[in-house]
């Protein structure tokens, strides 16, 4: 199956912006979808880049998975 390159703009402004759900009777309510889903942030990062390998500007820690932790 192929995500067109419309569905992809919705996926990334609901990443983005979020949705709005209409109350009729109260407030709107606006809910936000996370880019990283039910995973920590950290642990889906490590599954697309090589944090361990890739390198930090900062002295105190050797690469970036340590300094992110």
């Amino acid at each position: 199956m192929e995500i067109t390159e419309l569905i992809r703009h919705d996926i990334f402004d609901l990443f983005e912006n979020g949705c709005i759900e209409q109350i009729y009777f109260g407030s709107d309510k606006k809910y936000f979808y996370p880019y990283y889903g039910r995973l920590k942030e950290i642990d889906f990062l490590k599954r697309i880049y090589p944090l361990e390998n890739m390198v930090t500007t900062d002295e105190r820690f050797n690469n970036v998975d340590e300094e992110m932790w």
